[in-house]
């Protein structure tokens, strides 16, 4: 496994972080708070009557950080 940073490193990467620091600005961390917030935008939305009612929770049941392809959305998210 080859390192693209010192903080991706094996064997200098609790020098510089720790695994906690590093879950926490993982990508999986990142789209998941991405999945909350559009829930709690959808919420509010529903409680003002912009989008339907059951919005939030359609999302909360198909938008799970489990559920995704990561190599699909790395490769539409390339310029």
């Amino acid at each position: 496994m080859s390192a693209a940073t010192v903080f991706d490193s094996t064997l200098f990467g609790n020098i510089f972080g720790t695994e906690e620091a590093r879950q926490a600005f993982s990508e999986r961390s990142y789209v998941a708070n991405l999945i909350k917030a559009e829930c709690a935008l959808a919420e509010a939305e529903e409680a003002e009557g912009i989008v339907p009612a059951g919005t939030a929770a359609a999302l909360r049941e198909h938008c799970d950080v489990s559920k995704i392809d990561w190599q699909l959305l790395a490769a539409r998210t390339e310029i």
